[in-house]
């Protein structure tokens, strides 16, 4: 499901999300990277991290 979600366009909602793997999330969300930048500045500790962005490893390579 979440193939033919990302081959639609689409995009899980990450609010409610509990089975996305980790490797989906590049393709539902195109500016992740864009996102992790600024995530690392602004959270360089990594403090406001939970287990969502744990799980779906959106803070990126540390």
């Amino acid at each position: 499901m979440n193939r033919i979600t990302a081959d639609a366009g689409g995009r899980v909602y990450l609010a409610k999300d509990s089975s996305l793997p980790a490797d989906a999330l590049p393709d539902m969300y195109p500016e992740l990277a864009d996102f992790q930048k600024v995530l690392r500045r602004v959270d360089p500790a990594g403090r406001f991290e939970t287990d969502l962005t744990r799980r779906l490893q959106i803070r990126g390579v540390k």
